[in-house]
């Protein structure tokens, strides 16, 4: 009777474990997420918002195109990560399409790594435009009314917690471009993803936000995941969405964070 016992509250315990593990895994999910608390993020998930921002790119005039980008709340308090944006518009920038899928064609290296560096500096500018349009247009509406700004308050400052938002990535990425896989799927599906390769190394931006009636006040910092020595190589675990097939993919590297600054 007593194992008996004894084995019943073992099993009672497992589930439990097993229970608080599953929704910790749940916010957390081994990617970075530094705001959010479990109480909060439990039940919380990210939500798809498309923006169209200018592509710059040197010796062609800004292009715009569309920029995928998720964010998930808890509370007052906000995650952005960029998910992929389309850069193939021959309507509107016929001369950077072409030059852009020519580059991504090629096999030649320099002319990848050209193409690789201009998804890089795309990548470290998109994610400030998400912040921005969330503070414009999703904070405001959603927790804009508890926290004006005390003035005259040089810094943002409110009566309660100010709102925050933080953008957040992966030090080791990778960047895969993806194209039609039939003459049948549209033009716009030329896309490009980034994909974490790791972890625990990571960049934070960070804002803090309170409004001045409709008008956003914003106090930004940044600062860096991850200590020693960070191994970046190999690939990132992706698979191309129905009607797209790999062009080609940057493997695993290192972004820094100065562009944060």
């Amino acid at each position: 009777m007593v194992i008996l016992c004894i084995l019943h509250l073992a099993s009672r315990i497992s589930l439990i474990v097993a229970f608080i593990a599953f929704f910790s895994i749940s916010c957390y999910s081994q990617e970075c997420e530094v705001e959010l608390s479990y109480d909060d993020c439990a039940y919380t998930e990210w939500v798809e918002r498309e923006l169209t921002v200018p592509l710059n790119v040197p010796g062609f005039p800004p292009c715009p195109i569309k920029y995928i980008y998720e964010y998930r709340r808890c509370g007052c308090s906000y995650e952005v990560r960029s998910s992929y944006f389309q850069w193939y518009n021959p309507d509107d920038c016929p001369a950077l399409a072409a030059y852009l899928l020519q580059l991504s064609n090629s096999t030649v290296p320099q002319d990848r790594s050209t193409f690789w560096g201009i998804v890089n500096n795309a990548f470290a500018e998109f994610p400030k435009l998400a912040l921005t349009d969330l503070a414009e247009n999703i904070i405001f509406i959603q927790c804009a009314e508890g926290n004006q700004c005390i003035e005259p308050a040089p810094s943002c400052v409110s009566p309660w917690n100010v709102a925050q938002a933080s953008a957040i990535w992966s030090r080791c990425t990778e960047y895969i471009s993806t194209a039609p896989s039939s003459p049948f799927s549209p033009n716009s599906d030329y896309r490009v993803y980034v994909r974490r390769c790791r972890n625990d190394f990571c960049c934070v931006l960070k804002r803090k936000i309170c409004y001045i009636g409709i008008t956003p006040r914003v106090c930004e910092s940044w600062y860096q995941i991850g200590t020693g020595t960070m191994e970046c190589s190999g690939q990132s675990n992706f698979t191309p969405p129905w009607g797209s097939t790999i062009q080609c993919r940057s493997g695993c590297m290192e972004i820094g964070c100065t562009a944060t600054q």
